[in-house]
């Protein structure tokens, strides 16, 4: 069984949640994993009396019931049954969610919407961790909490790399093979080809290209964490005329945040990468294609934001504007920064070492790493 601990780390295998291991007392913690991964069979008998999302639901209070933590923290905030857990546990545990990415390409407050409707429980939690104030105001509609936008916790977790490149731009791919090849779920019960959902990508990758090389740019590729063998031979069946690519090494997820520290230039579609590294203070270009293409809003950039037009991004499929965007980082204009202070907030907030979420664990007692008690902020 699993032991008795104060705090509870709900879904521990999101990767936000490893990232917590540096903040927390990793000696009184214990783990509740939710996905099948670990099955505790006297805890499966005793919750077999209900069906569906109940069973689940059960388990997890069962196991709650045994560990009997004082706090339950997850960085899973698109998970429904960890909302409706305060009404049951009530003062006796405190919960805290942190937003562990965007959420346009699988909007869950669609399913937050239905959810909501359809059950009896009144959701809410007592601290929410948002990547910005929009999205916050968006979880206000269907969750109870106290709201505070601290960004993407990794991001504020990784400290930033002073050296630069002169010459670069990178690329942040979100190409992945598994969804390429198939039909995938999308916002509102809808299915897309993966085909069709990386056409955009495609274009604006071949442009980058192409443009690097006439304006005598280094050019990089830029590659999710893991299969990296994967993704780059996936780039080169769609793109066989490039000649020279070079993809940057992503064996581990702090590779990338380093990487895009020292480019002069990042590009991206639709990357959580690509917003953090707009915070850390790169010049970024969006090419925020997808939500026309699609016809999917959510998938607009900043959204739930509503952004006034600005000279590093474009929700227009054409070259004309691409190429204007690129002109505009490449040339130094001064307005940029202006720019970037302007929209930092309402694409994403930052919360370099994680301070406000250190000051949210010092002021309610929680049990926390002995290398930081006396710290303001922490990163590696």
């Amino acid at each position: 069984l699993p032991s008795k601990k104060d705090v509870l780390i709900y879904d521990p295998l999101i990767n936000s949640s490893n990232d917590l291991l540096y903040y927390l007392d990793n000696s009184k913690i214990e783990r509740l994993y939710i996905r099948g991964e670990k099955i505790y069979i006297f805890i499966l008998i005793k919750s077999l009396f209900s069906l569906n999302f109940e069973f689940k639901r059960n388990y997890i209070i069962n196991y709650i019931n045994i560990v009997q933590p004082k706090f339950i923290i997850s960085a899973t905030d698109n998970d429904m049954v960890i909302y409706t857990l305060k009404e049951k546990f009530l003062d006796k545990i405190k919960f805290i969610v942190m937003q562990n990415g965007l959420r346009g390409i699988y909007d869950s407050f669609e399913e937050f919407r239905i959810f909501k409707k359809k059950t009896k429980y009144k959701l809410s939690v007592d601290y929410f961790l948002t990547i910005s104030e929009p999205i916050s105001k968006k979880y206000k509609k269907y969750i109870k909490a106290k709201y505070i936008s601290i960004g993407l916790f990794k991001n504020n977790l990784i400290k930033k790399n002073k050296i630069k490149y002169k010459n670069r731009l990178i690329f942040i791919s979100s190409f992945s093979k598994n969804i390429y090849e198939n039909n995938f779920y999308i916002n509102n019960h809808k299915y897309i080809n993966g085909n069709l959902f990386f056409k955009t990508d495609e274009i604006v990758l071949k442009f980058l290209y192409k443009y690097c090389k006439q304006k005598n740019i280094d050019f990089y590729i830029c590659l999710r964490p893991g299969n990296y063998h994967e993704q780059k031979k996936l780039i080169l069946d769609i793109c066989p005329s490039f000649k020279n690519l070079k993809f940057l090494s992503n064996s581990n997820t702090y590779d990338n945040y380093r990487e895009i520290d020292k480019s002069n230039f990042v590009t991206c579609v639709d990357s959580a990468l690509g917003y953090e590294a707009y915070v850390r203070g790169a010049k970024v270009a969006f090419f925020s294609l997808k939500a026309k293409s699609l016809s999917i809003n959510s998938l607009k950039l900043g959204w739930p934001a509503k952004l006034k037009k600005a000279d590093f991004w474009t929700l227009e499929n054409k070259e004309k504007e691409f190429e204007k965007i690129l002109n505009y980082l490449v040339n130094k204009n001064k307005n940029y920064r202006d720019y970037r202070l302007k929209y930092k907030n309402r694409l994403m907030s930052y919360d370099p070492g994680n301070s406000i979420f250190i000051n949210l664990l010092k002021n309610n007692n929680f049990p926390i790493n002995k290398k930081i008690k006396n710290k303001k902020r922490f990163q590696i």
